[in-house]
C-alpha cells in the first residue's frame, strides 16, 4: 500500500487461502506499524465469461478499510474484490495456465534428449512436453500406448514410463519446476527443473546437465530430476530484450600479496602472479582403486579460472570460478574455489586449494632453466591420497617463478574478467558419441563402433518426381559419432547448434545437418540382420522436419566386382578391411509426406551388421619399422648417442616443441589448413599436445611414437616414426622424418625440417623462419607427400648449443689469484679505516709505499735473474761508490764530504 511514493504497509505474511461457492479468498498480514497491524483479504470471484485467465477488478473500484480491536490489539482490515476465470472450478487447470507469476513455459515445444542416469550411467531417451501431454513418440518408438503423459521415458524402442498424473508447477529461486507422477509400482515422480537463462534466444531450450539425478525415497518411490535452461523461466517469460538482473561479479583474483612471500633462506621475494593459466591432461593414479584415468586440469595457480577447455561445459559453482578445475571429456567434475594456503617447500612452492570436500595440492618445483614464466608438467601422474573422509590430489609442475627473485620484477599477465553473459553451449556441441552396441532378437551381439566416417556422392531422388530433376549431393556419415570435418573444399555446417551425425553438401555448401540422434535398433538375426539408425534435423530456414533412416544390411563378404570397385574408387574402409561399409544403390530416395516433412532412405552393406563380426576389430598391421642392430662396441654406442651432433652442431639440448602452423600447398588452390605440429627432434614424442586448448588423442602405432607428429581437431593426423636422419647444410642442419602409414590413395609422407643457425636466440629456443609449411606432392610409386619446415635455432650453429666444458686449471688459478688480491685489498682498507683512522684514499690502501716500489723491485729481480742465468743480457750495470776528492779534481762543493756519484 503506497501513496505519493511512500510505502505505508508491506503485506509480507501469507495467512492462507480458502475456497467457497463464489470464489477464493487470499489472506495476508503486514508487520506492525506503530500500534496497528494491517491485514488484507483479496476476494477473487468466479467469472465464467472472462476471455483470458488474468484477474480483473470488480465493478466497485474501491478498497474497504475497517478498524478492528481484538484482545487489546488494533488491526486495520483491508478488503479488495477481483474477478477471474481461474476462480471457477475446473475452468483454469494449472497445466493449461502453464505459468507461475510472470514466468510462463507455455511457448516451449516438446524436447527430446538422450540423457543418462547418474546412478548407473545407462542412457535413456527422455521426451518432455512441459505443460502439454506428449501425443506421439519418437520415430520407431512406441508412443507409450494410449496413455500420453507430460514426460515420457524410453529405453531403445520401448516406453518405460509415462508421467501423466498429479501435475504441479512452482518456482524455486530462479528455476521453474514441473512435476508429474507415473502409474507404476514403485511410485515414480519426475521433476523437470528449467533454470532461467537470459542468453537463450526466444523459446529455445537446452539440457543444462547430461545426467539425470535419481533419488530413492524412504517410502520406496523413485524421483528423477532433469535440468534444462531457457529464457522462458526468467521473469518476463520468453520476451526478447528483457535485461537480466544485475548480479555481483565474482572477484577474478585474490589480493596481490596472496601470490607473494619471502624465502626464509635468502630473503628474496617469490612471486607467482606472472604465471599464466595452464590447461593440461594428467592421469589420476588412485592407489585405493588401482586405476589410472585421464583428467583435464585447468590451473589458474593463485588466480581464478573463468574459461573452460574448448567444447566443454563451464563449471557452475557457488564460487563463480575456482583456482583449479577438473574436467572429463565433456563437462566439469570439480571446481576448487577456496585457496587454503600457499607455503614454501624444499624445492619450490605448494599451493593448496579446496572445494569443501576434496583438497588439491599443486607443487611448483623451482626450475631456473625455463625461459618463460609459464609452468610445465614435471609428472603426468596425479597422486590420490585418502585421508579419512577426504581425498587429496597432488600435482607436480615446474616453473622459474617458484625460484626466489626470478619473477619478482615481472608484470603479471592480464587476467580475463568474469564474463557477464556467457555464450550458451549447445548440448550436441559436446559431440558425445552414442552407443553403437546392441543385440538382435536372439541376443546376438552387434557393434558398429568400428565403422569409419564415410563420404560418398549420390543423387537425391524424390518420390513422384522425374529423375531428370535429381541432383548430385555429397553425403557424409558419422554413424554413432558426430561429423567433425566437412568434405575437401567445402564450408562446414553451422556449429551454432552442434555437429550432426549425417550431413548433406551441394557445391561446397552444407545443405542439411542431421543433428538429432533419434535411435538405433536391430531387426532379424544371423546373416539376415538389419541395423536401422534414425537421425532428425530441421529443414531450410528452421522450418519443417527431415528424418533420415539409415539401414545397414548384413554382408558377410565382398563380391569380386565390389572389391575391385572399392580399390579403384578408394572408398572408406576401416581397420584391416574387417569393418568396411558400402552404399547400396545409385540414389538416395526421399519421400515427401507433406510440405514440411521429408523422409530419407539410405541403404548400406557392412559385415559389422552381422552378429559377432566387428565386436573385437583388430587394428591394421603397419609396415615394420627398421630395427637398428644393437651396438657391439663402445664406439658404436657413442655414435648412436651422438647422432644429433654434427661438426659442433648439437641438437640434443632442444626441448620438445609444439607449434601451431598452417600448411600451404604449391599444387592446390584450396585454403591453408592449420595443424598442431609437435617436434621431438632426436627423441620420440611421449605426450600429445595439450597447451593449445584441445585435448588430443595420442598417435598409436605398433612401432611406437615418432619424432614429429601432426594433429588437428584433437586427433593424430600423421606420425613420422619409421625413419629418421640428420645431415649438415651450409648454414644449419636438416632433419628428415618419414611416415609410411599411407595407402594407394593416401601417400607416404616425408618431413624435411631445416634448422637455420641464429646466434641471436637463446640456446634451446626455436623460432619459425617461414609463415607456413610448404606441402608438395611427388607422384610416383609410392606417392610422396613432402612437408618443408624452416626454423631458426642457435643449436644449428657450430658450437651454439654444445656442452659447457667449464673452467680449466689455468682459469681456476687466475680466478683464485684475483679473489686473493681482492680479499687482501678489502681487509687492508678495513684495517686502516677502523684501526689507524685513515680517511683519504691513499691512506686506506694497505702498504702503499711497498706497492709503489713494487714495479722497480720486480724489475730488479728480473734483471738479477737474467744475469744469474745467462751471464749477460746486453746492458751495462753501474754501482754507487765513494770518492775522496781532496785535490779538487772535480768541480764540486768541498764542504760536503764523501760525495757519492753514479
Amino acid at each position: 500500500r503506497m501513496s505519493d511514493g511512500t510505502c505505508h504497509d508491506d503485506f509480507v505474511h501469507f495467512r492462507g487461502m480458502a475456497a467457497d461457492e463464489n470464489g477464493i479468498k487470499f489472506r495476508y498480514a503486514a508487520e506492525p506499524n506503530g500500534r496497528t497491524i494491517a491485514r488484507m483479504v483479496i476476494h477473487v470471484q468466479c467469472d465464467q465469461e472472462a476471455v483470458n485467465m488474468e484477474a480483473q477488478s470488480a465493478h466497485h473500484r474501491h478498497v474497504e478499510a475497517i478498524p478492528i480491536n481484538e484482545d487489546g490489539q488494533s488491526f486495520m482490515d483491508y478488503s479488495v474484490h477481483l474477478t477471474s476465470k481461474c476462480a471457477c472450478q475446473g475452468l483454469c487447470p494449472l497445466e493449461a495456465l502453464c505459468a507461475v507469476g510472470d514466468r510462463s513455459l507455455q511457448p516451449l515445444h516438446v524436447q527430446e534428449d538422450e540423457l543418462r542416469l547418474a546412478a548407473d550411467g545407462v542412457t535413456y531417451t527422455w521426451v518432455v512436453g512441459w505443460c502439454q501431454k506428449v501425443k506421439t513418440g519418437p520415430a520407431s518408438m512406441d508412443p507409450c500406448g494410449h496413455n500420453p503423459g507430460f514426460v515420457h521415458m524410453y529405453k531403445g524402442p520401448w516406453c518405460l514410463g509415462s508421467f501423466d498424473e498429479d501435475f504441479d508447477m512452482y518456482v524455486r529461486g530462479d528455476t521453474v519446476v514441473v512435476t508429474a507422477v507415473a502409474k507404476s509400482t514403485p511410485r515414480r515422480v519426475v521433476e523437470v527443473h528449467t533454470m532461467c537463462d537470459f542468453t537463450s534466444p526466444g523459446t529455445a531450450v537446452r539440457a543444462a546437465k547430461r545426467d539425470v539425478e535419481v533419488d530413492k525415497q524412504p517410502d520406496g518411490s523413485i524421483r528423477y530430476r532433469l535440468w534444462y535452461k531457457s529464457r522462458c523461466a526468467c521473469p518476463g517469460g520468453c520476451v526478447e530484450g528483457v535485461t537480466p538482473p544485475a548480479l555481483p561479479s565474482p572477484d577474478p583474483s585474490p589480493r596481490a600479496d596472496v601470490c607473494q612471500f619471502r624465502d626464509a633462506k635468502t630473503g628474496s621475494l617469490i612471486d607467482l602472479a606472472p604465471i599464466p593459466p595452464l590447461e593440461v591432461s594428467l592421469l589420476l593414479k588412485d592407489s585405493a582403486k588401482r586405476e589410472r584415468k585421464a583428467v583435464i586440469w585447468n590451473i589458474g595457480f593463485c588466480h581464478k579460472v573463468f574459461d573452460p577447455p574448448t567444447g566443454m561445459t563451464k563449471c557452475d559453482s557457488d564460487y563463480g570460478a575456482g583456482f583449479l578445475q577438473m574436467f572429463n571429456e565433456v563437462q566439469c567434475i570439480a571446481d576448487f574455489g577456496t585457496m587454503a594456503h600457499l607455503l614454501p617447500t624444499d624445492d619450490g612452492v605448494a599451493i593448496t586449494v579446496s572445494n569443501g570436500e576434496i583438497t588439491a595440492q599443486v607443487f611448483l618445483i623451482c626450475d631456473p632453466l625455463l625461459e618463460t614464466t609459464g609452468a610445465v608438467v614435471d609428472s603426468r601422474d596425479v597422486t590420490v591420497l585418502h585421508n579419512k573422509d577426504t581425498k587429496v590430489f597432488g600435482l607436480r609442475l615446474r616453473s622459474r617463478c617458484a625460484c626466489p627473485g626470478l619473477c619478482s620484477n615481472i608484470t603479471a599477465p592480464l587476467r580475463p574478467s568474469p564474463p557477464s553473459e556467457p555464450e550458451p553451449l549447445a548440448p550436441n556441441l559436446l559431440h558425445h558419441p552414442h552407443s553403437c552396441r546392441l543385440r538382435t532378437e536372439l541376443g546376438e551381439e552387434l557393434d558398429l563402433s568400428a565403422l569409419a566416417p564415410l563420404e560418398f556422392t549420390k543423387s537425391e531422388h524424390k518420390a513422384g518426381h522425374s529423375q531428370q530433376d535429381d541432383e548430385d549431393y555429397v553425403w557424409v556419415m558419422g554413424w554413432c559419432t558426430s561429423v567433425l570435418e566437412a568434405p575437401t573444399g567445402a564450408d562446414p555446417c553451422s556449429r551454432e547448434d552442434g555437429w550432426g551425425y549425417m550431413q548433406q553438401f551441394r557445391k561446397d555448401h552444407c545443405v542439411q545437418d542431421f543433428k538429432q540422434f533419434v535411435g538405433i535398433s536391430a531387426l532379424g538375426s544371423g546373416n539376415n540382420t538389419e541395423v536401422e539408425i534414425i537421425y532428425s534435423g530441421q529443414g531450410h530456414g528452421q522450418h519443417g522436419t527431415k528424418t533420415a533412416f539409415i539401414r545397414i544390411h548384413c554382408a558377410p563378404d565382398l563380391s569380386t566386382s565390389q572389391a575391385v570397385g572399392r580399390a579403384e574408387q578408394g572408398r572408406a574402409k576401416a581397420v584391416d578391411d574387417v569393418a568396411w561399409v558400402d552404399y547400396v544403390g545409385d540414389q538416395v530416395n526421399v519421400t515427401e509426406l507433406d510440405a514440411d516433412t521429408l523422409n530419407y532412405i539410405l541403404n548400406f552393406r557392412s559385415p559389422c551388421a552381422c552378429p559377432g563380426r566387428c565386436t573385437n576389430p583388430q587394428p591394421a598391421s603397419p609396415p615394420p619399422r627398421p630395427v637398428l642392430p644393437p651396438p657391439e662396441s663402445p664406439a658404436q654406442e657413442k655414435a648412436e648417442s651422438d647422432r644429433c651432433v654434427i661438426n659442433g652442431r648439437d641438437l640434443r639440448l632442444l626441448p620438445p616443441t609444439e607449434l601451431i602452423w598452417g600448411v600451404h600447398s604449391d599444387t592446390e588452390t584450396k585454403e591453408d589448413l592449420t595443424f598442431i605440429w609437435t617436434f621431438g627432434w632426436c627423441n620420440p614424442i611421449r605426450d600429445p599436445p595439450t597447451e593449445s586448448g584441445i585435448k588430443a588423442d595420442p598417435c598409436t602405432y605398433e612401432e611406437g611414437p615418432g619424432y614429429l607428429q601432426q594433429y588437428r581437431a584433437g586427433r593424430c593426423v600423421s606420425d613420422f616414426n619409421t625413419e629418421f636422419s640428420v645431415t649438415e647444410q651450409l648454414n644449419g642442419v636438416r632433419l628428415t622424418y618419414i611416415d609410411t602409414h599411407g595407402s594407394a590413395t593416401s601417400p607416404h609422407k616425408v618431413a624435411l625440417v631445416t634448422l637455420v643457425c641464429d646466434h641471436s636466440l637463446v640456446p634451446g629456443v626455436v623460432k619459425k623462419a617461414e609463415q607456413h609449411v610448404t606441402r608438395t606432392i611427388a607422384h610416383g610409386t609410392p606417392m610422396r607427400e613432402e612437408y618443408a619446415f624452416e626454423l631458426r635455432s642457435r643449436c644449428a650453429c657450430s658450437g651454439g648449443c654444445g656442452p659447457d666444458k667449464g673452467c680449466g686449471p689455468f682459469c681456476l688459478s687466475v680466478v683464485g689469484l684475483l679473489a686473493l688480491g681482492l680479499g687482501y685489498l678489502l681487509l687492508g682498507m678495513a684495517y686502516n679505516y677502523f684501526t689507524q683512522g685513515a680517511t683519504t684514499f691513499e691512506d686506506l690502501i694497505p702498504n702503499l709505499t711497498f706497492w709503489r716500489r713494487a714495479p722497480s723491485i720486480c724489475i730488479a729481480w728480473v734483471l738479477a735473474l737474467c744475469v744469474f742465468v745467462a751471464g749477460r743480457c746486453g746492458y751495462r750495470s753501474y754501482q754507487q761508490v765513494a770518492i775522496n776528492d781532496d785535490d779538487d779534481l772535480f768541480d764540486d762543493d768541498d764542504d760536503e764530504e764523501n760525495n757519492s756519484y753514479l
